[in-house]
Parts: structure tokens; sequence; C-alpha cells
């Protein structure tokens, strides 16, 4: 049996919170996806320069995705440039997906408590 762990409150202001990141904040390249996403995006720095890991993390009311980016082993031959971010790349691949799941499709909207 599932069990609820957050209230509704809270879930509602959570997936608030993290639509401001797909529609003005680091994942704003979400905000081309076509349907109403959430999500967080994330950037590991490599110590020395360059980038480990991107990542962006996204959902809807129907799916949940998870992109990453990276290195197993970095080291100064493997590694990113040190201006890419979660928001680059993983967003864009993250943003593309979703535009293609719900082309000519109904897109789900996020609920508002009462």
């Amino acid at each position: 049996d599932p069990k609820r762990v957050l209230s509704v409150q809270n879930a509602y202001l959570m997936t608030s919170l993290l639509q401001s990141v797909t529609s003005s904040g680091t994942g704003a390249t979400l905000s081309g996806a076509g349907t109403p996403v959430a999500g967080k995006t994330g950037t590991v720095n490599q110590q020395g320069g360059g980038t480990r890991d991107i990542w962006m993390a996204t959902y809807n009311t129907e799916i949940a995705t998870a992109v990453w980016m990276g290195f197993d082993n970095p080291d100064s031959k493997h590694r990113m440039s040190g201006s890419i971010s979660g928001g680059d790349n993983a967003a864009t691949l993250s943003r593309n997906f979703f535009k293609a799941a719900y082309q000519g499709k109904t897109k789900p909207q996020f609920e508002k408590t009462r």
C-alpha cells in the first residue's frame, strides 16, 4: 500500500519551486519543452579545472527523467569544458525528450492545491 511521505501542500510548493528552475532558472532551456515540467540541474567541477559531471532531473505528472553526462574516471584528457553546466547539454537533451514525447498529444498540467 502506498504511504504518503509529503503533504499535498509541500508537494505543490516543491513542484512550484522546481518549475521556476525550468522557466527562468538554470534549467530555462526546458521552457521550450512544449509542456509544463519541473526540474533540477547539477554540475560537479573537477579539481584542477573542467567539469566532471552534469545532470538534469525533470518531471511532469506523467514522466520523470534524469540525464547524466560525465566521466567515470576523469583526468586531464577526460573532462568537459569548465564552462559547461547541467543547464546546457543535459537540459537540452531533456527538453528534446519532452518535446518529442508530447508532440501532437495533450500536455499534462500540474494541479494547484487549494
